[in-house]
């Protein structure tokens, strides 16, 4: 295939569920299809495959009201996500929840009484992420739409990394790839960029993220590279939102021990404490999502956001007093409904450190803390929190924090864990990527991790990755359907 051309109306770079759902959508559609993916077996290495398959709209269930929807998406990003995706995405987040499920995909509660919906059968993730689980929801919902996508006449090329894009006057026509046989070009009417986020591309962490941004834990696969991202910028596509990413706060010991990663996460336990630094004092807000519809499960999402632009992403630890740590236990949510399991006894079961004393002083010594600082910084906490004044201190805090004063007290190093990146290529309400000034490129498109301009935020700005990258990649196939039929009309 060394040097030659292979014709397609519609090329789709990356297999995850944005570029999967993107196919099978066109191929409904009636168009030709090619799918390239770096990955070695199709399904390609998309962190959809270890994702636990929530199917969420912000997680809210994906038929809320479009209404709540747009005005909740606005909220939890600040007034950064654009309002035409914002409203795109909520009103057809319902439509693509349906879609999923008459692919013959299985969507279901996991848990009586729950509105949580997740692709099943819903099988925990391994620590470590150490392989693939061909059983679990998401690799099998995967895999039928690839099945289906190859058996239906589509091109499944895997092995083929997509380099760039070809281009003619001021459009996109086609791309260049390499696979087991060399260099080749695939031309087409449309290109797709679905192949995910930068997150593990520790230049472009750095660049975005933070200076020190490559210190946090990859919370995910190594295969999202931004290479899509980075194909479009380099013929004139804009980015935005660059700075944001989804993850959680982990264990710093997560780092060299994959028993700790992708769970336990810290989120929960550092609302109920103060997170500092090697000095003793607090650096960020440990709620800072606040409270109302499902904006507390996004105070990990802030957290994570706010620690991984400072100076060095390791040098934090969450302090807690005994009831705080003790209330951190899960007596009520067992691992077969979050597929996950409680900090506490998890970090120190698995190897992680948990520093126990019986005051703040001897606390600070054991965790390599500044012993005046840190006895300074809870004493003027505990004072706000028993004032009702914690929103006016230096760090101002969210939520409804409580005291830290009883102990033994405890000390857990921490980092955030990245797992996915929220910014990307900007886009239109039906994924066509846009240049500086804003006109759309004719013929490329871009959608999941590789899209940008709606997610993101200082409140965590997450709008559940499986069910963002169905809606859109439902939109995009249906506008590039909608384009070549006018074409070939006219």
């Amino acid at each position: 295939m060394s040097d030659t051309a292979v014709d397609a109306d519609v090329v789709i770079v990356g297999s995850g569920i944005a570029g999967l759902t993107t196919a099978r959508r066109a191929q409904q559609l009636g168009l030709q299809v090619i799918l390239l993916d770096k990955g070695a077996e199709a399904p390609g290495s998309s962190n959809a495959r270890v994702s636990q398959g929530f199917m969420s709209a912000a997680y809210l269930p994906l038929d809320t009201d479009p209404e709540v929807l747009k005005a909740y998406g606005r909220e939890i990003t600040s007034g950064l996500g654009r309002e035409e995706l914002i409203d795109v995405w909520a009103e057809n987040c319902a439509r693509a929840s349906a879609w999923v499920t008459d692919e013959g995909v299985e969507v279901d509660h996991i848990m009586p009484g729950s509105d949580q919906r997740y692709l099943q059968p819903f099988v925990p993730g391994t620590p470590g992420l150490r392989f693939y689980d061909r059983t679990r929801g998401p690799d099998r919902a995967m895999t039928m739409y690839a099945d289906r996508f190859v058996a239906e006449g589509g091109r499944y090329l895997a092995q083929t990394r997509a380099t760039s894009l070809l281009t003619e006057d001021d459009g996109v026509v086609g791309v260049v790839a390499w696979g087991v046989q060399g260099r080749f070009e695939v031309r087409a009417k449309a290109v797709v960029l679905a192949d995910g986020g930068f997150q593990a591309n520790a230049d472009m962490v750095r660049t975005h993220i933070g200076p020190a941004a490559d210190r946090v834990k990859l919370r995910s696969l190594a295969s999202q590279t931004g290479d899509g991202i980075r194909m479009g910028q380099a013929i004139g596509a804009a980015v935005v939102n660059m700075e944001w990413f989804y993850g959680h706060m982990l264990s710093l010991d997560a780092i060299d021990n994959d028993d700790l990663w992708p769970y336990p996460a810290m989120d929960g336990p550092l609302k109920n404490g103060v997170l500092v630094g090697r000095d003793g004092r607090r650096v960020a807000d440990e709620d800072g999502s606040g409270i109302g519809l499902t904006r507390p499960a996004m105070s990990g999402i802030a957290l994570s956001n706010a620690i991984a632009k400072t100076a060095d992403p390791r040098a934090y630890v969450a302090i807690l007093d005994s009831p705080a740590w003790a209330g951190s236990v899960w007596k009520d949510s067992p691992a077969q409904y979050l597929g996950t399991f409680s900090a506490n006894p998890a970090i120190a079961r698995d190897g992680g450190r948990v520093f126990e004393a019986p005051d703040l002083a001897s606390l600070a010594a054991l965790a390599g803390i500044d012993a005046e600082g840190l006895v300074a910084e809870v004493e003027a906490f505990n004072a706000a929190v028993h004032a009702g004044t914690t929103g006016e201190l230096e760090v101002p805090r969210g939520g409804s924090p409580r005291a830290i004063e009883t102990g033994p007290f405890y000390a857990i190093p921490v980092v955030p864990g990245l797992t996915y990146t929220l910014g990307g290529l900007l886009v239109t309400p039906d994924a066509q990527v846009r240049r500086e000034d804003e006109t759309p490129i004719p013929g490329l498109f871009a959608v999941g991790g590789t899209m940008g301009g709606m997610a993101g935020g200082p409140l965590g700005g997450y709008f559940g990755g499986l069910g963002e990258a169905t809606v859109f990649g439902l939109l995009a196939a249906e506008r590039i359907a909608a384009d070549l039929v006018g074409a070939r009309a006219g």
